[in-house]
This record gives structure tokens, sequence and C-alpha cells, in this order.
């Protein structure tokens, strides 16, 4: 059986430096280091702009040239994603659009080739043929989003396509209509047994995987790669474990590219809006986005009201557009965007917070949501979203943005003193 391995390798603009750093040694440097010292594993990782920018930026050079070299050498398959993170069921469709783009400039910047074909300045990524949709928010829109953008594939979790066809085929690969990027299921119940567990016996888990073969020919298992090493400190003797195991007993750790190219397709004539956060299948709003937009949830309904006024402000002033001209400058480094005028530094900077204020962590650690042994709620996280949105009602210069960030903010810090009594 095929078994692809998806990790998400992601950390929102707003995380603080000390947390970053933990997660990076306690999962993301073993992560590689493991990659390096098999060769016969194969896995596709979703490494966005937002956690590329941050390895940067506290100087994790080796681990971006071994990420590199692995993805050079076939070792490692890159997928696409959203610079920033934005629930794209909840982005407006330029903007979602940009924030992809602007991911894909990043890939190609610290992956790929900074020269054209004929030695000009150019930044170029090969291969993305797969993309993650941050929690793997998916409908239809987003479908024909990633379809024009030339990607081949797309990740979503299992309601996305009407259950009784994956129940009676065991199928995970599915063409929505006529749209060129095909549906990749994920197997949820094995990724979220991964996800939650705590130690380093993967019997039950082999054991599920093993019982799946009966049934199809391929699953793909995917999570955040903060499950090995950070979430479960026993993580990443278990990821070896059971790649070693499934090896062993004659399955095939392959890419997900390559799972699809050899798994049998069926039709899907309709979607459902989903993520991965529901174990059941809805169509409800108010369950299917508990996590980000709640309606009972006081702070949430205010962050995503700042937001809206804010993009309302922003699409007057730039019509979601890029600024032209800036496709070789690395618009997220400051040495870098010293190139520019201070004229095009300032809408170049404006997009770019824009952009990083959409990011979904904002909501998740608003929900006040337990989860496993976690309860979902940082004031450090929902004030580090305020700055951005006040600084960029700031340089819009709109002075009634400027009073609503001020008073939804003055609200906001009033329900999280109520709530950490």
């Amino acid at each position: 059986m095929n078994v692809g391995f998806l990790l998400h390798l992601y950390q929102p603009p707003t995380q603080t430096e000390n947390v970053f750093k933990q997660i990076c040694s306690d999962s993301y440097f073993p992560l590689i280091k493991l990659i390096k010292n098999k060769p016969n594993y194969k896995f596709t990782l979703n490494v966005p702009l937002s956690l590329l920018e941050q390895m940067d930026k506290y100087g994790y050079k080796e681990w971006l040239k071994d990420l590199r070299d692995l993805y050079e050498s076939e070792r490692i398959e890159i997928v696409g994603c959203v610079a920033y993170h934005s629930l794209l069921t909840k982005t407006p469709e330029l903007l979602a659009e940009q924030g992809i783009i602007l991911n894909e400039f990043g890939l190609g910047y610290y992956l790929g080739s900074r020269q054209g074909f004929e030695g000009e300045e150019s930044i170029l990524v090969k291969n993305l043929r797969g993309f993650f949709p941050p929690e793997l928010c998916v409908n239809d829109s987003v479908i024909k989003l990633v379809s024009s953008l030339g990607y081949d594939w797309l990740l979503a979790d299992k309601c996305v396509v009407p259950q009784e066809q994956i129940l009676m085929l065991g199928q995970n690969v599915f063409k929505y209509k006529n749209e060129t990027a095909l549906v990749v299921i994920r197997d949820g119940e094995i990724s979220n047994m991964l996800s939650f567990k705590r130690d380093s016996f993967g019997d039950e888990i082999l054991e599920k995987i093993n019982k799946r073969s009966e049934t199809t020919d391929s699953i793909v298992i995917a999570l955040d790669a903060e499950a090995f090493g950070h979430h479960n400190k026993e993580g990443m003797y278990l990821l070896e474990d059971i790649c070693d195991k499934l090896i062993r007993s004659g399955n095939n750790l392959t890419t997900v590219s390559d799972l699809v190219a050899e798994s049998p397709m069926e039709h899907a004539d309709a979607v459902f809006e989903s993520n991965w956060s529901e174990a059941s299948c809805t169509t409800d709003p108010s369950k299917l986005y508990k996590l980000w937009a709640n309606k009972d949830n006081e702070i949430q309904k205010s962050l995503w009201y700042i937001q809206e006024n804010i993009l309302k402000s922003y699409e007057k002033v730039a019509n979601f557009t890029s600024p032209e001209g800036f496709e070789n400058v690395a618009v997220w480094n400051p040495v870098e965007m010293q190139k520019l005028s201070v004229e095009d530094r300032s809408k170049v900077e404006l997009m770019l917070l824009v952009n990083k204020s959409l990011h979904s962590d904002q909501f998740w650690w608003a929900s006040n949501e337990q989860i496993y042994d976690k309860v979902l709620f940082s004031p450090t996280m929902i004030n580090r979203a305020l700055d951005y949105y006040k600084e960029i009602s700031a340089r819009l210069n709109d002075a009634e943005l400027i009073y609503l960030v001020a008073k939804k903010s003055e609200e906001i810090s009033a329900i999280i003193s109520q709530q950490i009594k």
C-alpha cells in the first residue's frame, strides 16, 4: 500500500520568539535530521513563508540549507499554501490569490532559484504540484481558485465529498466537476490518532494502517509537524518506528503527488464546505467554524468585525492588488526592502501587514476551547493581532477606522481581563 505523510510546519507571524525557538528545537530540527538520515523515507511538507521568514529572522540558515538540499534532491516534496495562513473559505478571493502567490515567491526565494533561464535576476520554484489549504478549509470556490493557479491537487478532510463515495469505494482521490486540481482526502482517523498521541507506542496506529489495506491501495496521513517532539515528547521516536515498520512490512512510503499519480480517481459532482476540526461532518457554520468563528465568542466576533472593516478601507486604497515590479525583492526582509523607494516601500509594507493580519491563529487562540490537554486561549496572540490592526489603520490614515479599532481593542481587553481572573 502507498502511504503518504504530509506534515504541516507552520508558526503564525505573531508567534513569540521563545515559543518559536522551542518548537524548532523540539520538532522542526529533529524532523529534518530524521529525513536526512533515512534515505528510504519520502515526505510531503508544507512550509509556508510565515515559517521560512522566521527561520531566516532567527538565523537558522543551516536548517534552511538542509531543507533546500532535501527539496533539490527530491527527498521531500514541498506544497503550496497561503503565505500567512488565512482561512481561504473566509478570505476575499483577490487577497487569497495574493497570499498564495506571495507564498510561491517565498518558496522560490528560500528553496528555488534566484536566476532565470538566461541568468537574469528572477525567483523561481519548481515542481509545486500540491496545495495545503490552511486548516483544510475547503469549498467550491477554494477548489476553483487552486485549479486556476495551476496546482494538480489540494488536500481536504473527508467531509468535503459525499460520505457514501468514500465508504463504498475506499476512495481518496476525487475530481470535482471540470476543475483541474484533484481533491485528495486525508485519513482523518489515523491523522488524529497521531496528533493526540503522547507516547512512543505505535502498534495501534500500525494496526489501523494495515487494516486500511483491505479496502484501499493508498492513504494520506496529514497533521501538524509539532505533534512529533513538541506536543508528544516521544513523537519523533514514534514517527521513526512507524515509518520503519511500514517499510519493512512491504508498504511504500511516498510523496502525496506520487501517491495521487498511482491512485484511481472518482468523480464528485458536489462538495461541502469543510475543515479538519470536526470529527463528524456538519454543514452548520456555527459548528464547522466553532474554533475560529463561534457566534457566542465575543472576542472572535470583534476580531472578525475589525478585519472586515480593515479590508473595506484597504480595498479603497489598494484594490487588493500587489504593486508591480517588485517580483525579485523579498518584501518580508527589511534589508531587501531598502532596494525600494520610500513610496514603494510604504505600499509594499502595507500589503504585507494586511496579509499577515489575516492569519487564523488570532481566532484559534481566542476560542477558549479545550483540545485534548490544552485550552486555546492566549492574550498574547490576541493582542499581537490587534497590534497589526492598529498599525494598518494608522497607515491607512482612516480616522473612523482608527477609532473603531481602538474601541474594539478596549472591549477585547476587558473580556480578556474577565477570563483570566
